[in-house]
């Protein structure tokens, strides 16, 4: 690399060669770490690939080059999530790196409005979606409190972005599943289904939850029917969830269990077909636990739904 440097010059041309070499290179180490068979093989990859992204986005001073490097951090953070309560070392380090890119991004927009894009309405376009965006890695990184502070912050500037709503029910989900202890999941949980961020003005809570979302969704279809159904399976894995932080055998957790149950069975009765084999597979799935947890037979979905 600090050969390439001495060859193109330190000329705004020489810049931009530069850059090209190193986002080739990227690119090439990106396709083999994707092929890559072992966690060492990848690890080595992974460092080689990062210290070309650090160039790019080194040299470079446009913004879709910038955006390119923080995306591409993060989707290699992912390639070492295991998805488990506690991150791994390297998604942790990649998902921070994805993180400071973003933000530097962000802040280099507010100093220089044309850098996003010359037109301002378009230029705010993206800013929602880095912030979206950035909110997503929060959520990776398991910083779930500063995730679901920007998904607010977004839907106080418009409270319909559907997507943005189902991500912020979902952060209260995740962030429910990963706390201890009971008192504090169940207080999660239950900020998924009825949401959070109460508006003084409209008396709503800004971030709807599934309960909210369902409502609204259920108006529109089958336009929105795989949001609908995502919102209605999302309040009864909630509801389940909810009640298995009561005290087994309680008869508390039976009753929220007897809930969770009530849940899925009444969409089954309204909606028999249960948004498609997808979906049913997943109601399906759910009512068998529940069952299981209420001491019935796993039966699951009534065959009709078949």
């Amino acid at each position: 690399m600090a050969s390439l440097k001495k060859l193109v010059g330190d000329t705004p041309q020489g810049s931009e060669t530069l850059v090209s070499i190193y986002y080739s290179l990227a690119r090439d180490l990106e396709s083999q770490l994707a092929l890559s068979e072992t966690v060492e093989e990848k690890k080595t990859l992974a460092r080689g690939f990062e210290t070309f992204l650090e160039e790019v986005g080194r040299n470079s001073s446009e913004f879709n080059v910038k955006n390119w490097v923080a995306e591409t951090l993060y989707s290699v953070g992912k390639g070492f999530d295991t998805d488990s309560k506690e991150l791994t070392p390297e998604a942790k380090q990649y998902y921070d790196k994805s993180i400071k890119s973003y933000e530097a991004i962000v802040s280099t927009a507010k100093s220089n409005p044309k850098f996003l894009n010359s037109d301002p309405a378009q230029s705010q376009r993206i800013e929602l979606s880095l912030q979206l965006r950035l909110a997503k890695a929060k959520r990776q990184l398991r910083d779930y409190q500063g995730a679901i502070e920007l998904f607010h912050q977004i839907l106080v500037s418009k409270s319909t972005m559907l997507d943005v709503q189902i991500e912020a029910a979902d952060t209260y989900r995740r962030w429910g599943d990963d706390s201890q202890p009971a008192s504090k999941r169940e207080q999660l949980y239950l900020k998924a289904i009825a949401g959070g961020f109460p508006n003084d003005k409209t008396k709503r809570n800004t971030v709807w939850g599934w309960n909210q979302l369902a409502k609204v969704t259920g108006r529109y279809l089958p336009k929105f029917e795989g949001q609908f159904h995502e919102a209605r399976y999302n309040m009864a894995l909630c509801r389940y969830r909810y009640a298995l932080c009561k005290k087994a055998s309680s008869t508390d957790r039976k009753k929220y269990m007897g809930y969770a149950k009530t849940e899925v069975m009444n969409t089954h009765r309204l909606y028999p077909k249960m948004g498609g084999e997808q979906w049913q597979s997943r109601y399906n799935t759910l009512l068998m636990r529940i069952q299981k947890e209420l001491g019935e037979k796993t039966t699951g979905l009534p065959k009709s739904a078949s």
